[in-house]
């Protein structure tokens, strides 16, 4: 098994698997790229709006408005100041 994983013909085997399971990977994540999670809708995006509503950072003085770790809230107060639009 070692010597054909090593050879030539294993080489383009592993390479074509690998080439296969990327492209499958890759036509996943396009189809489902739109798709939101019901906990998201419900919890994320609210958290979300709030950090840009009022100021991304200054919103982590006040914790009663999530019960999600303090390094999750700084990751989430971090991504408002990135132009992206969540839906």
């Amino acid at each position: 098994m070692k010597q054909f994983l090593s050879s030539k013909k294993g080489v383009v085997v592993q390479s074509i698997i690998f080439l296969v399971l990327t492209s499958l990977a890759v036509y996943v994540r396009w189809h489902g790229i739109l798709f939101l999670r019901q906990d998201m809708k419900e919890f994320l995006l609210p958290w979300y709006n709030l950090f840009q509503k009022l100021g991304g950072f200054t919103v982590l003085r006040d914790t009663s408005f999530s019960n999600s770790t303090p390094p999750y809230q700084d990751l989430l107060a971090l991504t408002t100041h990135f132009p992206v639009i969540p839906k």
